[in-house]
């Protein structure tokens, strides 16, 4: 896969559709592949890695608990522990935090 097929399968299909994304992530696999063969880039690929996963594990914290806190607030205001945890964990299934 080069870039012109990507290009090529972008007007096609436009940016959203299923064979553009694959075409993408094909192409991204082949540049990944080229730069991983020297060390010193695999060391700084990895490193960014390890920072990207990091950020998102440090942000899905942050999110649970401000649900958490959520659900405390609405207990504290009157409504049933169970109602609470049922409307957080249905917030989160929509947002994609819990599956």
């Amino acid at each position: 896969m080069n870039k012109d097929k990507l290009y090529e399968a972008i007007k096609k299909n436009g940016l959203n559709h299923k064979d553009t994304i694959a075409a993408s992530q094909e192409l991204d696999q082949q540049v990944l592949k080229e730069m991983l063969k020297d060390p010193k880039t695999e060391n700084i690929y990895l490193k960014q890695v390890i920072k990207a996963k990091d950020s998102a594990i440090e942000k899905l914290n942050r999110r649970i608990q401000e649900l958490t806190e959520l659900a405390q607030m609405r207990y504290e205001i009157g409504e049933s522990a169970n109602d609470s945890i049922k409307l957080v964990v249905r917030i989160a299934m929509n947002e994609g935090t819990l599956v």
